[in-house]
């Protein structure tokens, strides 16, 4: 209340702000977090991995679904397809557990902080990158930074259906979407962009142009 102006992520989450505090609409003002394009770029260079492989990354909370990501790659494991995990944080333990359960090895998990170059390489060397894929409410009004990477990265982005990423994406225009905390559509969603990449690789292009014009 004390600010003149305050910069929030998403028009849901300046809604939500609104009713929860009482805050007249014109305090709120969404701004939309965008991406270092110094450090995140698309570098022509890097080559993509021989196998087809999906980029999850990020901190493990709770939003993140990183466990529907490690179900679905234990459903996929006979598909020729590795899962490449980048991330660490307070889901780690369970993280652990999981890999522990079946036989993980289509899964490369990097729980270090990497230098940037590393981090750019490894994302982009990715075929798909997935988004937040839990269903929790605070998924209604944040849009996480790993899709504005994906999109300057031209990574074909596959989330979780909520509403604020879809107040910046258009579902089969700009990403692709599944339901979510459910690795049974998600493991469909991946082997139909797997079967049909040259239609992935439009997505991401016109993503990346979104990036360009907003």
């Amino acid at each position: 209340h004390c600010a003149s102006t305050s910069l929030v992520e998403s028009r849901a989450q300046k809604e939500w702000l609104k009713k929860k505090f009482f805050l007249s609409d014109k305090k709120l003002v969404v701004a939309l977090t965008g991406v270092d394009d110094s450090l995140f770029f698309f570098d022509h260079s890097i080559q993509k991995s021989p196998v087809f492989t999906i980029l999850f990354r990020g901190g493990f909370l709770p939003e993140s679904g990183v466990e529907y990501a490690i179900e679905t790659a234990k459903i996929l494991k006979g598909e020729n397809i590795k899962f490449r995990i980048l991330g660490r944080g307070q889901m780690g333990n369970k993280v652990r557990e999981m890999l522990a359960g079946f036989d993980s090895k289509n899964i490369e998990w990097t729980p270090q902080k990497l230098e940037q170059n590393d981090l750019r390489r490894l994302m982009q060397e990715c075929h798909l990158s997935l988004g937040q894929l839990s269903n929790h409410e605070r998924l209604e009004r944040t849009i996480p930074h790993k899709a504005f990477e994906s999109m300057v990265m031209k990574l074909p982005y596959l989330t979780g259906r909520n509403k604020a990423v879809l107040e910046l994406f258009t579902e089969n225009e700009t990403c692709f979407c599944c339901n979510p905390a459910d690795a049974r559509d998600l493991a469909d969603k991946i082997l139909w962009i797997k079967n049909n990449y040259q239609t992935a690789q439009t997505v991401a292009e016109n993503a990346y142009q979104l990036y360009l014009r907003e």
